[in-house]
């Protein structure tokens, strides 16, 4: 079972890395910036977002570390599955978020990745 420790980057942190990414010369896809990052480092990204009016309870984002995608997700009071207006529920620390329900890249969903998860104190762990 592949697991990936997850690393909580701030806003600034998040803006650091996307100012190296756009600087890169001759320039490269998000997703091949991201998977040489990945097997740099050897963890998954993930970060917080503010509330807002959409999203009152704010969401996040989190790098597939199958495919090295980034993906959206929003937090609600309660948990709800599906693709089409999913909410998680964080039961554990913003410093090791434990996410319900599970997380699923959009590859993953067309069989391209192995990119289902479970993010449980911190950690990544295949689906």
């Amino acid at each position: 079972m592949t697991a990936f420790r997850v690393q909580v980057l701030t806003l600034g942190e998040v803006s650091a890395r996307n100012a190296r990414f756009r600087a890169i010369e001759p320039p490269v896809s998000r997703d091949d910036f991201e998977r040489a990052e990945l097997a740099g480092r050897g963890t998954a990204l993930f970060f917080w977002h503010e509330a807002n009016e959409g999203a009152p309870l704010g969401g996040f984002s989190w790098l597939c570390p199958g495919c090295g995608s980034w993906h959206y997700g929003q937090i609600g009071e309660r948990p709800v599955s599906g693709w089409d207006e999913p909410r998680w529920v964080n039961s554990g620390t913003p410093e090791r978020p434990t996410l319900t329900p599970s997380l699923g890249c959009r590859l993953w969903r067309d069989g391209e990745c192995i990119g289902h998860w479970w993010l449980r104190d911190g950690e990544m762990v295949q689906a």
